[in-house]
């Protein structure tokens, strides 16, 4: 996965986004134990999720290393706030003989409530991936955006993804999406990123 994008402050308090190593809120840093012989993990493993970041699917760290296959994962993830949209699970790898905490991410479009809104949702999901590379790439020094109106854009779309995903009830991810399948928003988007499934 890629970096989890979390808000920042600037200016007259508009949050934007970057990586967590240039964000303002506390981070902690992944840790992981390594075990020589057998990992049993049960019970509830307990997900501190930071508020309003955008998590692609397969976002996560190890938490486990482990040296015998007969390791068992049976535990169950919760996570400090829920969302329609995000999830976190547990993945045991034989093959790397690790235990893994990883985000997965269910699609717009099962909020969405007409066939305009399931393009919308679809085509929002599709700009996830692009939008925090580029995020990432400029928080990291990357020349991404040749004008401020395209970060700008940027940064407005990762503020939709983060309001549907943390924000907004299953209901109110429905009303965001019969807007977005409105005319007015497409010029946005498209902007963004020009072969984007908006523009097609």
């Amino acid at each position: 996965g890629s970096e989890v994008l979390g808000p920042i402050e600037a200016g007259a308090t508009v949050p934007f986004f970057t990586t967590p190593a240039n964000g303002f809120s506390a981070q902690s840093t992944p840790s992981r134990i390594d075990v020589t012989g057998k990992v049993t993990l049960s019970g509830k493993v307990l997900v501190d999720v930071t508020k309003d970041a955008i998590y692609s699917a397969g976002d996560g760290y190890t938490l486990f290393t482990y040296g015998d296959t007969d390791s068992a994962v049976s535990a169950t993830v919760n996570q400090s706030i829920s969302s329609p949209f995000v999830s976190f699970d547990l993945q045991k790898d034989d093959a790397t003989k690790t235990v893994e905490i990883v985000a997965k991410r269910v699609g717009f479009a099962t909020a969405a409530t007409n066939p305009n809104a399931v393009s919308a949702a679809n085509a929002l999901d599709a700009l996830i991936p692009t939008i925090v590379q580029k995020i990432s790439d400029d928080a990291n020094g990357g020349s991404v955006f040749t004008t401020e109106s395209e970060i700008g854009l940027v940064q407005d779309a990762a503020n939709i993804i983060s309001g549907l995903d943390w924000r907004l009830s299953q209901a109110g991810a429905a009303q965001v999406f019969n807007e977005l399948s409105s005319a007015e928003i497409y010029g946005s988007l498209a902007a963004i990123e020009q072969n984007s499934a908006l523009t097609e």
